[in-house]
């Protein structure tokens, strides 16, 4: 025997009031609908002291439910009124004992979260509201899954549920089901035609599980996307398993938690779109100190050969590079913390090596030109006025080695200036510090880097063991006026390479 409920109406909303003087403005206002001979005809009478009243409102259909005082009575009505309609939202109207100060008479609040308030388990160690072995709260799927879309994340319903059900559920969370796909139509589709489909459809019903499989690897395989699948029963297996990342809950079969990546303590898909932006917040954090790195290592390593190439002397010693190495690492080491823009975060990201690259020999250099400018103003103005003589005049070993001191003190502190302030104009598409702000922890650390590394040679006896020398006044004039001409510079590079390759990072 084939058993099917009754074919409910479909109304714009179910609006539920407790009293009677609440109910009547709405009563007044409502332009009733069909008459004694018609089916909704059964949906205007008295249940005992619950009344439902089906009509247009405001252009509307709507069902009145005037339910009785008390939690019970509102939920034994709107229970009872949904088995009579079809409603994608329901609305709760009337008087109300107190309003926050920030909420006028007239305004509108719509919550995204829920609790039974009425729940008091705290004795057993939950919280307020929170009914035993629940969930604290109840988060609105239909806000997460427009959450997901703002950051380019689209959801699909893969199910072996009838599709019927799984229709109804979709509009209300937010899912267009038009379009939907069948198991049964999904087996007569090549893998290009299946793509195709794909791409545009949000429901898939009554799959098996090797259907779902099929169509998660049509859309990772055909259509180049990042999938992830959410399942915790025997039948989602397969298809986390062919899944970019499996995910499962925790209260889900042991074998949908063995196949996934990530099972969620909290059964709440805000907590996905939380776990989304915290992976683009690492990758682009992660991107962001390969980017830099390789970019100024790169100069240094240019400058490097081109200054051995003409200087009589090495420019800075292995000890020097080590320690400066060290200095610039330990600064970048608050990174992971820091902050990163909105459109980065908004916009979903893939693994590309070729990009290293690309920015390495677009930015590196850019540093390397303000390093042989440094060379030049360094042997030839500030050694020579520390040391009273050009190069080519000095006989004395004493002498040669405070020049080849001072010139090595110089790019030691230019290159520690250089490649911090540079990471702060590359972190970022925007204007460092005003269109985009790093975190505290970072400013503060790349600071502390840049001072400690600028005292060094100015330490008495520590300068002198690392090889390194005092440096006169004039050098941070120089040094200063090479800064500025070096970001605008590096900002003129980072514009064209944004705009050539779509992206910074």
């Amino acid at each position: 025997m084939n058993l099917r409920m009754p074919e409910r109406v479909r109304v714009d909303a179910v609006i539920q009031a407790a009293m009677d003087m609440e109910a009547t403005p709405l009563l007044h206002a409502l332009t009733p609908i069909g008459d004694d001979e018609t089916p909704q005809a059964l949906l205007a009478g008295t249940h005992k002291t619950q009344r439902y009243a089906l009509g247009e409102l405001d252009g509307k259909t709507v069902l009145v439910v005037t339910s009785g005082i008390g939690l019970a009575n509102a939920a034994s009505a709107t229970a009872r009124a949904l088995t009579l309609v079809e409603a994608p939202i329901v609305i709760a109207a009337g008087t109300t004992g107190g309003l926050p100060r920030d909420i006028s008479v007239g305004d509108i609040a719509a919550g995204t979260t829920a609790i039974y308030g009425q729940a008091d388990a705290t004795a057993f160690g939950y919280a307020m509201g929170q009914v035993p072995q629940m969930p604290v709260d109840y988060t609105s799927s239909d806000a997460a899954v427009a959450r997901l879309a703002e950051y380019g994340v689209g959801v699909k319903v893969l199910t072996g549920d009838n599709e019927g059900v799984a229709a109804a559920v979709c509009r209300k969370v937010g899912i267009d089901p038009s379009g939907m796909l069948l198991g049964s139509e999904v087996d007569g589709l090549t893998d290009e035609e299946l793509a195709t489909r794909a791409e545009e459809c949000q429901l898939f019903a009554k799959l098996s599980p090797l259907q779902k499989q099929h169509v998660v690897s049509v859309l990772r395989e055909q259509g180049g996307h990042t999938v992830g699948f959410m399942g915790d029963g025997i039948n989602d297996a397969a298809a986390m398993r062919a899944s970019d990342c499996g995910i499962s809950v925790d209260t889900a079969v042991d074998i949908a938690k063995e196949s996934a990546d990530i099972i969620l303590l909290k059964k709440d898909l805000m907590v996905l779109g939380r776990g989304i932006m915290e992976g683009r917040r690492t990758y682009g954090n992660t991107i962001k100190y390969i980017k830099t790195t390789a970019s100024s290592n790169f100069g240094n390593v240019f400058s490097v050969l081109v200054a051995s190439a003409f200087l009589p002397f090495l420019p800075m010693t292995a000890l020097q590079l080590l320690l400066l190495g060290v200095a610039y690492t330990v600064s970048c080491t608050a990174i992971p913390w820091d902050n990163v823009d909105e459109k980065f975060l908004r916009e979903p990201k893939t693994w590309d090596a070729k990009s290293i690259v690309s920015f390495m020999l677009w930015l590196g250099p850019t540093s390397s030109v303000f390093d042989i400018l440094t060379y030049a103003a360094m042997f030839f103005i500030i050694c020579p006025m520390v040391v009273g003589a050009p190069f080519a005049h000095l006989t004395d070993p004493a002498q040669i080695a405070l020049f080849a001191a001072v010139f090595q003190s110089g790019w030691f502190v230019e290159s520690m200036w250089t490649q911090t302030f540079v990471l702060h104009m590359l972190r970022t598409e925007h204007v460092p510090f005003a269109g985009s702000r790093p975190a505290a922890s970072l400013t503060v650390l790349t600071l502390a880097g840049v001072a400690v590394v600028t005292a060094l040679p100015y330490v008495p006896g520590l300068g002198a063991a690392l090889g390194l020398s005092p440096l006169p006044l004039p050098f941070f004039g120089l040094l200063f006026a090479c800064m500025v001409l070096y970001l605008l510079l590096c900002g003129a590079v980072k514009a064209l390479y944004a705009r050539r390759y779509g992206t910074l990072l």
